[in-house]
């Protein structure tokens, strides 16, 4: 049995912490989304919950974990399929925050973190070997030109 998430969901965020697979931010469609859900395995098989909101809307961003914390790195903040000259994957609102959740506090409070080095980017790579966090480049912002 396919178990759909609660939403209409794209460009949203993913790691697994226990046996748990968290999704975070993304584009319904019509809006970014700032829920936090969780899929989970219980006895009567596996079930989405809403863990928490994020602070801040985000898309293309990405997620990683170590024990219990998401770090959340980079992304955009509003769907922008096209620029005004029509162009494919270029932005004007990508960031370079750097933001983690400990999902153990029952708070459930970001902490925003040093953003990363460099330019503000989107559609990346992030890894981690539990120790520390790992990017490969993706798509820089892109500069608005005003006339």
């Amino acid at each position: 049995m396919v178990l759909a998430i609660p939403i209409p969901l794209g460009y949203a965020a993913a790691t697994v912490i226990d046996d748990r697979l968290f999704v975070m931010g993304g584009y319904t469609g019509h809006e970014v989304n700032r829920k936090v859900f969780t899929l989970q395995h219980r006895s009567t098989g596996y079930a989405w919950s809403t863990f928490g909101e994020m602070p801040e809307d985000r898309l293309f961003a990405r997620a990683v974990s170590v024990d219990k914390r998401i770090y959340l790195l980079g992304g955009t903040t509003s769907f922008e399929p096209l620029d005004a000259n029509g162009t494919c994957c270029t932005s004007t609102t990508a960031v370079n925050t750097l933001m983690v959740l400990n999902t153990a506090d029952a708070t459930k409070v970001w902490k925003e973190l040093s953003p990363f080095p460099g330019a503000r980017r989107f559609l990346f790579t992030i890894e981690t070997d539990g120790k520390s966090l790992g990017c490969s480049v993706g798509f820089k912002r892109r500069k608005t030109i005003r006339r």
